[in-house]
């Protein structure tokens, strides 16, 4: 798709500013961490790693809250995600598209993982949100128990 084409118009650009890990549960992961860079003028990356102790599938679920940046403020936005851990990875055409790219299979078995440049498609999201920064904070659980594997906090600025 060129970046004349009627199609390139409709689509907004996601800028991740800051990423954070807020909680890790060591009886799921260990040696963790997560980190943005910058690959060029304008392209952002994700960069996560870590050793998971137990397989990952549709027993963990990624659960995802929007908050929109409004007076100074977070407040929450009418956005959230819920997924199933392989649905999201097999099907889901954005953040399960994302990861996918950066090389996470599902089942995810155990062991010890480095998944790098992971960057946000802007081409595939085609309408704009009514706000222009965002902050997204995810939680992993492990559904058998209901226990926190991890959770992090993504801020995002639109454009």
């Amino acid at each position: 798709m060129s970046n004349n084409s009627p199609e390139h118009s409709l689509c907004f650009r996601i800028m991740p500013e800051k990423i954070e890990i807020d909680y890790i549960n060591p009886e799921y992961i260990e040696d963790a961490g997560i980190n943005l860079t910058t690959l060029a003028k304008g392209v952002y990356a994700i960069n996560l790693y870590g050793d998971i102790k137990h397989t990952w599938a549709n027993n963990v679920t990624y659960d995802v809250t929007v908050f929109e940046f409004q007076n100074n403020k977070y407040k929450p936005s009418f956005m959230e995600f819920h997924y199933r851990f392989c649905d999201m990875v097999n099907d889901d055409p954005y953040v399960g598209k994302l990861i996918a790219n950066a090389g996470v299979k599902c089942p995810l078995e155990a062991g010890k993982y480095y998944f790098s440049n992971i960057t946000i498609p802007n081409d595939d999201i085609p309408y704009p949100l009514p706000f222009q920064r965002a902050k997204g904070v995810g939680t992993v659980v492990y559904n058998p128990t209901g226990a926190v594997i991890a959770n992090g906090t993504l801020y995002l600025r639109f454009k």
